[in-house]
């Protein structure tokens, strides 16, 4: 899922660099998001965390 997901942000993100001109600092924004996604929401651990909960959900509702 996560990996659809990225796929599909990457896509958009190609349209978005060519559908229009953006400025410098619309571009620094989108990069410094980029970085905070990064470090934030695609490390291995958040990946485990978020595969160990949805397992353990699963077997909750059992």
């Amino acid at each position: 899922m996560n990996e659809v997901i990225r796929q599909l942000h990457e896509r958009k993100s190609v349209r978005v660099f060519t559908e229009r001109e953006i400025s410098k600092q619309e571009k620094r924004k989108y990069w410094k998001l980029q970085a905070f996604c990064a470090r934030k929401y695609n490390l291995d651990f958040t990946k485990e965390m978020s595969r160990s909960v949805a397992k353990y959900l699963e077997e909750f509702e059992k």
